[in-house]
Protein backbone atom coordinates (compact mmCIF):
# COMPACT_ATOMS: atom_id res chain seq x y z
CA UNK A 1 0.00 0.00 0.00
CA UNK A 2 1.49 3.32 -1.10
CA UNK A 3 0.08 6.76 -0.34
CA UNK A 4 0.60 8.55 -3.65
CA UNK A 5 -0.93 11.74 -2.29
CA UNK A 6 -2.25 12.86 1.10
CA UNK A 7 -3.29 16.44 0.43
CA UNK A 8 -6.59 18.17 -0.21
CA UNK A 9 -7.79 19.80 -3.43
CA UNK A 10 -5.08 22.43 -3.80
CA UNK A 11 -2.19 20.40 -2.44
CA UNK A 12 -0.05 21.52 0.48
CA UNK A 13 1.30 24.16 0.33
CA UNK A 14 -1.20 26.03 -1.78
CA UNK A 15 1.05 27.96 -4.20
CA UNK A 16 -1.35 30.91 -4.16
CA UNK A 17 -1.37 31.16 -0.36
CA UNK A 18 0.96 32.87 2.12
CA UNK A 19 -0.61 31.62 5.34
CA UNK A 20 1.78 30.49 8.05
CA UNK A 21 1.30 26.80 7.29
CA UNK A 22 1.95 27.26 3.56
CA UNK A 23 5.02 29.45 4.11
CA UNK A 24 6.47 26.88 6.52
CA UNK A 25 5.91 24.09 4.00
CA UNK A 26 7.34 26.10 1.10
CA UNK A 27 10.49 26.96 3.02
CA UNK A 28 11.10 23.43 4.33
CA UNK A 29 13.13 20.62 2.79
CA UNK A 30 11.07 18.08 4.77
CA UNK A 31 9.10 16.03 2.25
CA UNK A 32 6.47 15.18 4.88
CA UNK A 33 5.31 18.80 4.81
CA UNK A 34 4.51 18.79 1.08
CA UNK A 35 1.42 16.96 -0.15
CA UNK A 36 0.03 16.02 -3.55
CA UNK A 37 -3.67 15.50 -4.14
CA UNK A 38 -4.99 12.34 -2.45
CA UNK A 39 -4.62 8.91 -4.05
CA UNK A 40 -3.81 5.47 -2.68
CA UNK A 41 -2.30 2.49 -4.48
CA UNK A 42 -3.85 -0.29 -2.43
CA UNK A 43 -1.90 -3.01 -4.23
CA UNK A 44 -0.53 -3.68 -7.70
CA UNK A 45 -4.01 -4.18 -9.13
CA UNK A 46 -6.10 -1.70 -7.18
CA UNK A 47 -6.07 2.08 -6.74
CA UNK A 48 -8.36 4.50 -4.92
CA UNK A 49 -8.84 7.80 -6.76
CA UNK A 50 -6.81 8.88 -9.76
CA UNK A 51 -6.26 12.61 -9.52
CA UNK A 52 -4.01 14.97 -11.46
CA UNK A 53 -0.87 14.26 -9.38
CA UNK A 54 -0.99 10.47 -9.51
CA UNK A 55 1.24 10.09 -12.57
CA UNK A 56 4.15 12.06 -11.16
CA UNK A 57 3.67 10.52 -7.72
CA UNK A 58 4.23 7.08 -9.22
CA UNK A 59 7.51 8.30 -10.73
CA UNK A 60 8.56 9.94 -7.46
CA UNK A 61 7.90 6.87 -5.32
CA UNK A 62 8.85 4.06 -7.67
CA UNK A 63 5.27 2.85 -8.06
CA UNK A 64 4.06 1.14 -11.22
CA UNK A 65 0.56 0.98 -12.68
CA UNK A 66 1.43 -1.64 -15.27
CA UNK A 67 -0.72 -4.26 -13.48
CA UNK A 68 -3.57 -1.91 -12.58
CA UNK A 69 -7.03 -3.42 -13.04
CA UNK A 70 -9.37 -1.52 -10.71
CA UNK A 71 -9.77 2.12 -9.73
CA UNK A 72 -12.31 3.01 -7.05
CA UNK A 73 -13.43 6.63 -7.42
CA UNK A 74 -14.71 8.33 -4.28
CA UNK A 75 -16.40 11.16 -6.21
CA UNK A 76 -16.17 13.31 -9.30
CA UNK A 77 -14.15 16.26 -8.00
CA UNK A 78 -11.10 16.93 -10.13
CA UNK A 79 -8.59 16.28 -7.34
CA UNK A 80 -9.93 12.73 -7.03
CA UNK A 81 -10.48 11.78 -10.66
CA UNK A 82 -8.68 13.34 -13.60
CA UNK A 83 -10.28 11.67 -16.62
CA UNK A 84 -7.42 12.66 -18.91
CA UNK A 85 -5.01 10.39 -17.02
CA UNK A 86 -6.67 7.49 -18.85
CA UNK A 87 -5.24 8.68 -22.15
CA UNK A 88 -1.72 7.77 -21.06
CA UNK A 89 -2.45 4.05 -21.27
CA UNK A 90 -2.61 4.53 -25.03
CA UNK A 91 0.91 5.99 -24.91
CA UNK A 92 2.33 2.91 -23.18
CA UNK A 93 4.50 0.63 -25.32
CA UNK A 94 3.49 -2.45 -23.32
CA UNK A 95 -0.11 -1.93 -22.09
CA UNK A 96 -1.69 -3.65 -25.09
CA UNK A 97 -5.46 -3.95 -25.42
CA UNK A 98 -6.20 -4.32 -21.70
CA UNK A 99 -8.68 -2.12 -19.87
CA UNK A 100 -9.26 -1.06 -16.27
CA UNK A 101 -12.55 -1.00 -14.38
CA UNK A 102 -13.57 2.36 -12.94
CA UNK A 103 -15.91 1.94 -9.97
CA UNK A 104 -18.04 4.95 -9.09
CA UNK A 105 -21.52 6.05 -8.10
CA UNK A 106 -24.39 6.07 -10.57
CA UNK A 107 -24.50 9.88 -10.46
CA UNK A 108 -20.78 10.32 -11.13
CA UNK A 109 -20.88 7.80 -13.97
CA UNK A 110 -23.80 9.60 -15.60
CA UNK A 111 -21.98 12.90 -15.49
CA UNK A 112 -18.77 11.51 -17.00
CA UNK A 113 -20.69 9.70 -19.72
CA UNK A 114 -22.49 12.94 -20.56
CA UNK A 115 -19.16 14.79 -20.72
CA UNK A 116 -17.62 12.13 -22.99
CA UNK A 117 -20.64 12.07 -25.30
CA UNK A 118 -20.43 15.84 -25.68
CA UNK A 119 -16.67 15.78 -26.21
CA UNK A 120 -16.85 13.14 -28.92
CA UNK A 121 -19.00 15.51 -31.00
CA UNK A 122 -17.70 18.87 -29.85
CA UNK A 123 -16.35 19.91 -33.24
CA UNK A 124 -12.67 19.83 -32.26
CA UNK A 125 -11.13 16.80 -34.02
CA UNK A 126 -8.16 16.34 -31.68
CA UNK A 127 -10.41 16.33 -28.61
CA UNK A 128 -12.89 14.00 -30.28
CA UNK A 129 -10.18 11.56 -31.36
CA UNK A 130 -8.50 11.49 -27.96
CA UNK A 131 -11.76 10.75 -26.19
CA UNK A 132 -12.66 8.00 -28.65
CA UNK A 133 -9.20 6.44 -28.47
CA UNK A 134 -9.23 6.54 -24.67
CA UNK A 135 -12.60 4.80 -24.31
CA UNK A 136 -11.24 1.36 -25.15
CA UNK A 137 -8.91 1.39 -22.15
CA UNK A 138 -11.54 1.52 -19.39
CA UNK A 139 -14.98 0.35 -18.39
CA UNK A 140 -17.34 2.19 -16.05
CA UNK A 141 -18.82 0.05 -13.25
CA UNK A 142 -21.71 1.43 -11.22
CA UNK A 143 -21.43 0.94 -7.47
CA UNK A 144 -24.58 0.54 -5.38
CA UNK A 145 -23.93 1.65 -1.78
CA UNK A 146 -24.31 -0.81 1.10
CA UNK A 147 -24.15 -3.82 -1.22
CA UNK A 148 -21.15 -6.14 -1.04
CA UNK A 149 -19.66 -7.15 -4.38
CA UNK A 150 -16.68 -9.20 -5.48
CA UNK A 151 -13.66 -7.73 -7.27
CA UNK A 152 -10.88 -10.23 -7.99
CA UNK A 153 -10.09 -11.76 -4.58
CA UNK A 154 -11.66 -8.92 -2.57
CA UNK A 155 -15.07 -8.30 -1.07
CA UNK A 156 -15.96 -4.62 -1.43
CA UNK A 157 -18.73 -2.47 0.03
CA UNK A 158 -19.28 1.22 -0.61
CA UNK A 159 -20.99 3.59 1.82
CA UNK A 160 -22.04 7.20 1.44
CA UNK A 161 -19.89 10.08 2.63
CA UNK A 162 -21.34 13.44 3.68
CA UNK A 163 -19.69 15.19 0.75
CA UNK A 164 -21.20 16.36 -2.53
CA UNK A 165 -19.57 15.68 -5.89
CA UNK A 166 -20.04 17.65 -9.10
CA UNK A 167 -22.96 15.60 -10.39
CA UNK A 168 -26.51 16.43 -9.38
CA UNK A 169 -27.42 14.41 -6.30
CA UNK A 170 -23.93 12.87 -6.06
CA UNK A 171 -22.64 11.85 -2.65
CA UNK A 172 -19.07 10.68 -2.18
CA UNK A 173 -18.38 6.99 -1.69
CA UNK A 174 -16.13 5.52 0.97
CA UNK A 175 -14.97 1.93 0.51
CA UNK A 176 -14.62 -1.09 2.79
CA UNK A 177 -12.34 -3.85 1.49
CA UNK A 178 -11.88 -7.41 2.73
CA UNK A 179 -8.63 -8.64 1.22
CA UNK A 180 -6.78 -11.95 1.63
CA UNK A 181 -3.34 -10.42 2.15
CA UNK A 182 -3.89 -6.90 3.54
CA UNK A 183 -6.80 -7.63 5.85
CA UNK A 184 -9.88 -5.44 6.24
CA UNK A 185 -9.46 -1.82 5.16
CA UNK A 186 -11.86 1.11 5.31
CA UNK A 187 -10.99 4.12 3.16
CA UNK A 188 -12.95 7.26 4.04
CA UNK A 189 -11.76 10.38 2.25
CA UNK A 190 -14.05 13.35 1.68
CA UNK A 191 -16.41 11.75 4.10
CA UNK A 192 -17.61 14.56 6.34
CA UNK A 193 -19.25 13.68 9.62
CA UNK A 194 -19.89 9.96 9.34
CA UNK A 195 -23.49 8.87 8.78
CA UNK A 196 -25.19 6.53 11.24
CA UNK A 197 -25.83 4.17 8.35
CA UNK A 198 -22.07 3.86 7.81
CA UNK A 199 -21.45 2.92 11.43
CA UNK A 200 -24.24 0.36 11.18
CA UNK A 201 -22.78 -1.10 7.98
CA UNK A 202 -19.38 -1.49 9.69
CA UNK A 203 -20.73 -2.83 12.95
CA UNK A 204 -19.52 -6.39 13.48
CA UNK A 205 -16.53 -5.90 11.19
CA UNK A 206 -12.93 -5.60 12.43
CA UNK A 207 -10.54 -3.28 10.66
CA UNK A 208 -6.86 -3.94 10.17
CA UNK A 209 -6.45 -0.49 8.61
CA UNK A 210 -8.57 2.66 8.84
CA UNK A 211 -7.66 5.40 6.38
CA UNK A 212 -9.71 8.50 7.07
CA UNK A 213 -9.56 12.15 6.16
CA UNK A 214 -8.53 14.80 8.66
CA UNK A 215 -8.76 17.69 6.24
CA UNK A 216 -9.20 20.72 8.45
CA UNK A 217 -7.12 19.94 11.54
CA UNK A 218 -7.85 22.45 14.27
CA UNK A 219 -10.08 24.69 12.16
CA UNK A 220 -13.66 24.13 13.37
CA UNK A 221 -16.25 23.08 10.81
CA UNK A 222 -20.02 22.98 10.89
CA UNK A 223 -21.21 19.40 11.57
CA UNK A 224 -22.89 19.36 8.16
CA UNK A 225 -19.61 20.09 6.39
CA UNK A 226 -18.31 17.70 3.76
CA UNK A 227 -15.00 17.33 5.59
CA UNK A 228 -13.65 16.43 9.04
CA UNK A 229 -11.69 18.49 11.52
CA UNK A 230 -10.00 17.15 14.62
CA UNK A 231 -13.17 17.00 16.74
CA UNK A 232 -15.35 15.22 14.18
CA UNK A 233 -12.38 13.03 13.19
CA UNK A 234 -11.96 11.90 16.79
CA UNK A 235 -15.71 11.47 17.12
CA UNK A 236 -15.61 9.01 14.22
CA UNK A 237 -12.64 7.09 15.61
CA UNK A 238 -14.16 6.96 19.09
CA UNK A 239 -17.44 5.59 17.79
CA UNK A 240 -15.66 2.95 15.69
CA UNK A 241 -13.71 1.96 18.81
CA UNK A 242 -16.89 1.81 20.87
CA UNK A 243 -18.46 -0.67 18.44
CA UNK A 244 -15.17 -2.65 18.21
CA UNK A 245 -14.73 -1.96 14.50
CA UNK A 246 -11.44 -0.30 15.42
CA UNK A 247 -9.43 -2.29 17.96
CA UNK A 248 -6.03 -1.87 19.54
CA UNK A 249 -4.61 -3.80 16.58
CA UNK A 250 -6.05 -1.43 13.96
CA UNK A 251 -3.58 0.89 12.28
CA UNK A 252 -5.11 4.31 11.61
CA UNK A 253 -3.86 6.67 8.89
CA UNK A 254 -5.01 10.27 8.47
CA UNK A 255 -5.03 11.62 4.92
CA UNK A 256 -6.51 14.40 2.73
CA UNK A 257 -4.90 17.13 4.81
CA UNK A 258 -5.42 20.81 3.95
CA UNK A 259 -3.29 23.80 4.88
CA UNK A 260 -6.39 25.38 6.47
CA UNK A 261 -5.92 23.04 9.44
CA UNK A 262 -2.87 25.04 10.63
CA UNK A 263 -0.98 21.92 11.71
CA UNK A 264 2.42 20.77 10.68
CA UNK A 265 2.66 17.05 10.01
CA UNK A 266 4.41 16.51 13.34
CA UNK A 267 2.08 18.65 15.47
CA UNK A 268 -0.99 16.95 14.06
CA UNK A 269 0.47 13.50 14.67
CA UNK A 270 1.50 14.46 18.21
CA UNK A 271 -2.03 15.67 18.97
CA UNK A 272 -3.58 12.44 17.70
CA UNK A 273 -1.03 10.10 19.27
CA UNK A 274 -1.55 11.78 22.64
CA UNK A 275 -5.13 10.57 22.37
CA UNK A 276 -4.79 7.20 20.60
CA UNK A 277 -1.17 6.16 20.99
CA UNK A 278 1.11 4.93 18.26
CA UNK A 279 -1.60 3.05 16.36
CA UNK A 280 -2.50 6.34 14.67
CA UNK A 281 -0.35 8.02 12.04
CA UNK A 282 -0.59 11.12 9.92
CA UNK A 283 0.09 9.71 6.47
CA UNK A 284 2.52 11.41 4.13
CA UNK A 285 3.21 11.21 0.44
CA UNK A 286 5.26 8.13 -0.40
CA UNK A 287 4.37 6.27 2.80
CA UNK A 288 4.48 2.51 2.20
CA UNK A 289 2.56 0.16 4.45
Amino acid sequence: MIFLGTGAAEGFPNPFCTCEACIAAKNSDDAKLKRRRSALLLNDETMIDFGPDAMFACAAYGASLDRLENVFITHSHEDHFSYWNLAYMEMSETWGDRHIDLYMSREARGMFEQFIAWGEHCGHPDVENQLRNTEKYYRFVTVEPFQTFRVDDMNVMAVYGRHNGFAAGEKSLNYYFETPHQGNIFYASDTGRVYDATYEALDGKRLDSLIIEGSFGKRPLDPTSGHLWQETLCEAIDRLIAQSTVTSATQIYITHIAHHGKYTHYDYEAYLQARYGHQIHVAYDGLRV
